[in-house]
């Protein structure tokens, strides 16, 4: 089985690649972090092997250095990807194109106006996922 886990912030990522590890105890796990990029919302993106804009450098290394962490403590290993463009469209179409069998995905903890603005990535991969999707909370 293979388990796609989109991570973007600290605090959602350790949550969700625990979830993920512990549930699926057998999976394959690749862990997706998508990097938004001016002039390519809305038009997907290109797929690198590390983060295309140096400010965002130090972040991603970060965010999968705690999932590593968190595998490693599990006795198990990640798969990291680094996509750049609108997030949705390119959770969805690494989930398309590679042999990804579910999603687990973090839930924004925003409230009021910020979640009505910025909770879209995980309602967009939900509703557009050709596969099952797990949200965590």
């Amino acid at each position: 089985m293979e388990v796609l886990v989109p991570i973007n912030s600290r605090d959602s990522a350790r949550e969700t690649v625990e979830y993920a590890l512990r549930e699926y105890p057998d999976a394959s796990i690749t862990v997706i972090h998508v990097t938004p990029r001016n002039g390519t919302h809305g038009m997907g993106g290109m797929y690198v092997h590390g983060p295309p804009v140096e400010a965002e450098r130090e972040y991603t290394d970060q965010l999968f250095e705690m999932a590593n962490g968190t595998a490693s403590a599990h006795g198990r290993l990640l798969t990291t990807i680094t996509a750049v463009g609108c997030p949705v469209r390119e959770i969805v179409a690494y989930a398309e194109k590679s042999d990804t069998d579910h999603i687990v995905i973090g839930n924004c903890k925003r409230t009021g106006l910020a979640r009505f603005l910025f909770d879209n990535v995980t309602k967009g991969v939900v509703y557009r996922s050709p596969v099952s999707v797990t949200v965590v909370k």
